[in-house]
């Protein structure tokens, strides 16, 4: 497995970004780059928030696109040497008009979308790490757990309601959800 410095130094490379460019984007200090490229007062293994690993996976796309040298570097790959390195590219859109199967799909979609912005910050960033987790290794029971028990709570629900009349009757059941 390679290490930081390794990925970050080719991703630097690939993407024709230098020191500054990487703090602007990664939206740390110029010193803690160096640190990552082995150039600083002490060397750091891993880069602990995923927020800055997004942030670098989505500026490596545009500039991938930009170079047109592929497809990006993936973050959770960016942050720890782990999982696929490149980024898929993105899907076709799907015009839901010629597929109304998928409706309910959508739908489902939305209401998680609604219940994880009823979450606390910390809460958030927290269920994007175990949405990680499913998308690389999807019979994560514990992952799958965490982000059940998060959606469930009366706030989500709420939240749900309010915004999708399909969930109204959540509100009304005398359904208890165990918690683990």
């Amino acid at each position: 497995m390679m290490s930081l410095q390794e990925r970050i130094t080719e991703l630097m490379q690939t993407c024709q970004w230098d020191v500054v460019q990487v703090s602007k984007i990664a939206e740390i200090s110029k010193s803690a780059v160096y640190q990552w490229i082995g150039k600083g007062s002490k060397p750091i293994k891993g880069i602990g928030k995923i927020a800055v690993a997004n942030r670098l996976q989505a500026a490596s796309i545009e500039a991938c696109n930009r170079l047109r040298s592929g497809n990006g570097y993936a973050s959770l790959w960016i942050a720890t040497g782990v999982g696929p390195k490149f980024v898929k590219p993105a899907p076709e859109p799907i015009d839901l008009e010629s597929h109304p199967d998928l409706l309910p799909i959508t739908g489902c979609l939305d209401a998680l979308i609604g219940a994880i912005a009823a979450q606390p910050q910390q809460a958030r960033e927290g269920l994007a790490k175990d949405l990680a987790i499913l998308a690389v290794a999807p019979d994560s029971a514990q992952a799958k757990a965490r982000v059940l028990a998060a959606l469930a709570q009366p706030k989500a629900l709420l939240k749900l309601a309010v915004e999708t009349s399909d969930f109204v009757p959540l509100l009304h059941s005398k359904t208890s959800i165990n918690r683990a």
